[in-house]
């Protein structure tokens, strides 16, 4: 998984945790990046933007909007909702 948006980036950094929006399921739940552990949590898939409204507050997004037309870029039909979390040791 990777994290090319700048305030999804940054917002995971400095919290620990992130939402993230992806246009397909993944098959297990942890990964590495950034040479740091981090477990992956479907939440739900997402259909409309309002579905967001909850969640923009931890995406590093400054509304949902905003974060909805980035998803667009990224996201052509499905979406997924994961909460991403820094592994403690």
């Amino acid at each position: 998984m990777k994290f090319d948006v700048k305030c999804v980036r940054q917002f995971l950094f400095e919290n620990g945790f992130v939402f993230t929006v992806r246009g397909y399921l993944y098959n297990n739940n942890n990964f590495i990046f950034n040479d740091k552990k981090y477990k992956r949590i479907l939440i739900t898939q997402i259909r409309w933007p309002n579905d967001l409204d909850n969640f923009y507050k931890y995406s590093g997004f400054k509304s949902t909007n905003n974060w909805w037309n980035k998803i667009l870029v990224f996201c052509s039909k499905d979406k997924y909702l994961y909460l991403i979390l820094k592994e403690i040791k």
